[in-house]
């Protein structure tokens, strides 16, 4: 029956294919196991490095003590020297001479290293001690197999056997293994280069019977009960293997799946954790590049996905040559030589050098049929908890198992592979998982350790203060009285103990120091008192005279000596006279902090005066900035003069920007859009008058008779809505023309030189005068412009005329300057 490897990653090459998993399609059938004549599986060396069935471990590769090497101590003496395995040395006696078994079932071996010494060896921890384990129980050697029957008795004595055993692995290539020191090799050893001083299989020592896997059994030595049912079976399986077999698996990265190409130039997928195969690609894969990347390599790495396979049959004897259909057994080959063995075969072969078959152990199905069922429930778990709690739980495994914060992945995983919440997270997952518990358990750990050691010290502390040490205590009586107390071992190092016993001792120091201090306060205090009820003494009193009235004072008697005495009546006179002088200092005081008190208040005023002119010119800012922002507000919506307040509030109230200007009241906002409409209103008042300047009107024109001619130009109908309105407008502009060429009209005739106080008598006696003044008068335009109004014209002339000949002669030129000397 195919057991493929428990592992997170299975690698195969094409030459290998003795492990490589079923197609899907073919069923799988059991093979019986071949034993020994004697009924038990062959003996086998125990090895943590590398066992036989097993190529040569890796170098670097450190292992536990194992039978034969003696325990290393860490410190003191009777260390035993280290034996070196490269160096070729003579066998000590390190036989087990007694087994002994403890409470905890464990299995110890005694053995002596190369000094005689007595150690012993735990089967199952791989650990060595000195000491002999508590509540062993010494057991009786297993009795000894009795001597086949018609077979020469072994020699007596038996000879000197190498310490060196050959073995060969699945690829048939020789190694060589050492029971002693528990080391593999490729190279044959020196040791074994002369006769033969190979050790014998049966002479390999029987602990590594539980542990390790078995070494394939010559077919000689297979009984003849059992032939007839290995012929039965298989028989069976090569029916099936001329069907469909493997020829290649290779481990695909960052996954459980393997790829596995069959003889019939097919592929699937084989996952050796749940023993499931597809031939469709997982949905686990649908990412993973590394798929395609051995899809096009092939199973020989060239792309061919054919080879000619040959199915050479080959025959195994037992006692007597079978017949062929009954006992060979067909293998699958290629053409580099090598030769797979297909895993529905039972990987039984014969191989023409040491005639060797090999099958599976009975204790791995058993195993491998566990970790079916662990992977089962682990699938079940995995669809009904969240992915959270699966973390959780993989993170509680983690701290069950005790996992170092320092540790890492690989060192771990063997400890915590078997558990069943090791399953389930997925493989791409658990690592991730792992690396977050240990930054999380790092921080614990740290945390953990500054606990533990504020603890100890606390505990120390204790110690210390249950001890009832006084100031002169020494660290050295302390240590000897309690070097035995758990809170003294606590504390590991020496010197940190006596640092904090040192400072314990300070505290008591500083807190006597302190207590002395309070008790000398508390005197004094008590003395002082008992001088301030005497009103007679002043700062010339002597102690000698006075110090007979306190002799049955209590407060007199509390201090020592009369020395004592006389100081702390000293130091009493002394505060006498300061308090005089402070008197003094305090008046000088009073007075100074008056007048401080005094001019903090003016500046207090002024300060508070120059806050409200800032308040002021800070609001009057206020208000300028919100006129500027309103005036802006009025310029972008209203643009209509003929709109009135209430309207346009309307309108303003819809923009954000109104709100800005609520410091304003809304008397001044109405004012401000005054301003703001007569601004418009000017504006356009000024365009319409413009307008009718180029229209070139008549003085006396109407209005009726004058709009017809101006409605086509925009100026008339922008100007405003009513007619009534351009009709006020120009009967204004038409009075302002008028009153404005009289006033130029005025002008011209100051300006006509031969128009004098004479011209009246003058035009009074020839009218050759007042034609002189009409052709002059022609050629201005100030003149012409009142051909309208020619008799208002000749009247304004008449009246100037007049006027002139009312006011005489004009003074002569040098009266004005005669008059201002004067």
């Amino acid at each position: 029956m195919f057991r493929p490897p428990i592992s997170d990653s299975t690698n195969a090459s094409p030459g290998n294919a003795a492990n490589l998993p079923p197609p899907p399609p073919q069923p799988i059938r059991p093979v019986t196991m071949a034993l020994n004549p004697t009924g038990q599986p062959p003996p086998m060396p125990m090895a943590n490095v590398a066992p036989p069935g097993q190529p040569p471990a890796a170098p670097g590769l450190g292992t536990m003590a194992p039978p034969g090497v003696p325990p290393q101590v860490l410190s003191g003496s009777n260390k035993p020297p280290t034996e070196q395995p490269q160096q070729q040395q003579p066998r000590q006696q390190h036989a087990a001479s007694m087994m002994l078994v403890d409470s905890n079932n464990d299995v110890w071996l005694e053995h002596k290293n190369s000094d005689g010494k007595v150690y012993y060896y735990n089967t199952r921890t791989k650990e060595s001690s000195w000491d002999k384990p508590k509540d062993a129980v010494a057991q009786p050697p297993a009795p000894t197999l009795p001597h086949p029957p018609m077979l020469r008795p072994p020699f007596m004595p038996q000879p000197k056997f190498s310490e060196w055993s050959e073995h060969k692995n699945a690829d048939g290539r020789v190694y060589y293994y050492n029971i002693r020191t528990m080391e593999s090799k490729w190279e044959k050893p020196a040791a074994l280069e002369g006769p033969s001083m190979m050790l014998p299989p049966m002479m390999l020592p029987p602990p590594a019977l539980a542990n390790m896997p078995m070494l394939r059994p010559p077919n000689k030595l297979i009984a003849s009960n059992e032939e007839s049912d290995n012929k039965i079976h298989t028989t069976e399986q090569s029916k099936d293997a001329r069907k469909t077999k493997p020829i290649a698996r290779k481990a695909i990265k960052n996954s459980a799946w393997c790829l596995v190409w069959t003889n019939d130039s097919k592929h699937f997928f084989y996952n050796p954790m749940s023993r499931t195969s597809s031939w469709k690609i997982p949905e686990d894969l649908g990412d993973n590049t590394d798929v395609t990347e051995l899809l096009k390599a092939g199973p020989y790495g060239d792309g061919n996905t054919k080879k000619e396979i040959e199915q050479p049959t080959k025959k195994f004897k037992s006692g007597e040559e079978s017949d062929d259909s009954d006992g060979s057994m067909e293998e699958s080959a290629v053409s580099d030589g090598q030769a797979p063995v297909d895993a529905d075969t039972a990987h039984i072969e014969e191989n023409p050098n040491d005639d060797q078959i090999a099958e599976k152990p009975i204790d791995e199905e058993v195993e491998f049929d566990k970790r079916r069922a662990a992977e089962q429930e682990a699938a079940r778990l995995r669809e009904s908890l969240s992915q959270e709690e699966r973390v959780n739980q993989f993170m509680t495994m983690l701290r069950e198992r005790s996992v170092s914060a320092f540790s890492t992945w690989d060192k771990e995983k063997p400890k915590i592979v078997f558990d069943p919440r090791y399953l389930l997270l997925p493989n791409k997952d658990r690592k991730q998982v792992f690396e977050d518990f240990i930054r999380v358990r790092a921080d614990e750990e740290r945390k953990e350790r500054r606990d533990k050691i504020r603890k100890q010290k606390e505990n120390f502390q204790q110690l210390l203060v249950e001890a009832k040490l006084s100031s002169k205590s020494n660290f050295s009586d302390f240590a000897s009285k309690y070097a035995k107390d758990s809170r003294f071992k606590g504390i590991e190092k020496m010197r940190e103990r006596e640092g904090l016993f040192n400072e314990h001792i300070l505290e008591i120091r500083k807190h006597q120091k302190e207590k002395s201090q309070q008790k000398q306060e508390r005197m004094k205090e008590n003395f002082f008192a008992m001088l301030q009820e005497v009103k007679s003494i002043h700062e010339n009193s002597k102690w000698d005279k006075i110090k007979y009235r306190f002799d049955r004072d209590d407060r007199y008697k509390g201090v020592g000596g009369s020395r004592e005495r006389q100081e702390l009546f000293n130091q009493y006179i002394q505060e006498i006279i300061k308090s005089k002088d402070n008197d003094e200092d305090l008046d000088r005081k009073r007075r100074v902090e008056a007048s401080i008190r005094a001019r903090e208040e003016q500046v207090r005023q002024a300060l508070n005066e120059h806050a409200r002119e800032l308040d002021r010119e800070r609001v009057h800012h206020r208000r300028d900035e919100a006129k500027d922002q309103f005036s802006a507000l009025l310029t972008d919506l209203i643009r209509d003069p003929d709109l009135d307040w209430k309207e346009a509030r309307h309108i303003l109230r819809k923009d954000r920007r109104y709100e800005n200007c609520s410091i304003l009241e809304s008397s001044e906002r109405e004012i401000i859009f005054k301003k703001h409409v007569d601004k418009l209103y000017a504006k356009k008042e000024k365009h319409f008058l413009a307008m009718l300047n180029e229209a070139d009107t008549s003085l006396l024109a109407r209005w009726k008779t004058v709009k017809k001619g101006l409605r086509d130009d925009p100026r008339y109908s922008k100007f405003s809505s009513s007619d009534s309105k351009r009709e006020a407008v120009f009967d204004k502009y038409q009075r302002d023309r008028l009153d404005q060429a009289k006033l130029d009209f005025t002008e011209l005739l100051k300006e006509i030189k031969c128009i004098t106080h004479k011209s009246k008598e003058l035009i009074e006696s020839t009218d050759t005068h007042w034609r002189e003044i009409h052709q002059i008068l022609k050629n201005d335009k100030r003149y012409l412009i009142l051909d309208c109004v020619k008799e208002r014209r000749e009247e304004m002339l008449l009246d100037y005329i007049d006027q002139l000949h009312k006011m005489g002669p004009p003074p002569p030129p040098t009266a004005s300057a005669r008059s201002s000397r004067r």
